[in-house]
């Protein structure tokens, strides 16, 4: 019985040590992302949205303390995706791909602030959205949002937000791209599915 509290003691030790020597890496790639943010809102220029793009983590987050530096690098992105927004409807490849990747880090209203920015893409460039999509896939998730979440000016516009989807069906129809086919067709279902 000893033996096996020992060894218990033991494990919380080394996990203890490992989660202390891990804490202030975490902390200081958080501060390094929020600096990074921070120089490509300012200058959007390829290699600035490049050093946002590695910094952000390729998978879901999760939930994390407010007062943590993740919240603070989290609530600056937050704070400026108006910015973000405005380089995407320029059709801002690297813009579009950072958008994409933020969903690695996004709650609920983030989230639907991306769906609103990159659907709108949908109908001035489907081919940059669909390749990007492709890429991105794992982080976004369920399509009905990023489809078909179309902003406040549609809210409780069905015949506006009907007409809205059949414009994006129509633009992804357009798009011919052996290679994304299978991802068009996959947006084009859901899209037809939110207008039966």
């Amino acid at each position: 019985m000893k033996n096996i509290i020992h060894s218990i003691f033991f494990i919380i030790i080394q996990v203890s040590i490992a989660l202390s020597q891990t804490q202030p890496d975490s902390v200081q790639e958080w501060n390094k992302l929020g600096a990074a943010w921070q120089k490509f809102i300012s200058n959007p220029i390829e290699s600035n949205g490049l050093r946002v793009y590695s910094l952000l983590p390729n998978e879901n987050y999760g939930i994390v303390e407010p007062d943590s530096a993740f919240h603070n690098t989290w609530e600056s992105i937050y704070d400026n995706l108006y910015k973000l927004e405005s380089l995407v409807q320029k059709q801002n490849r690297i813009a579009v791909k950072v958008s994409f990747k933020l969903y690695s880090i996004s709650d609920a209203d983030f989230t639907e602030t991306l769906d609103q920015i990159l659907g709108r893409l949908i109908r001035t460039n489907p081919k940059l959205f669909l390749e990007e999509l492709k890429l991105h896939r794992e982080l976004v998730g369920n399509l009905s949002g990023i489809l078909g979440n179309l902003g406040e000016k549609f809210v409780d516009e069905e015949d506006l937000s009907k007409k809205e989807i059949i414009k994006r069906i129509q633009s992804l129809e357009k798009v011919k791209s052996k290679s994304l086919i299978g991802i068009r067709d996959e947006c084009i279902i859901e899209l037809k599915s939110q207008i039966q």
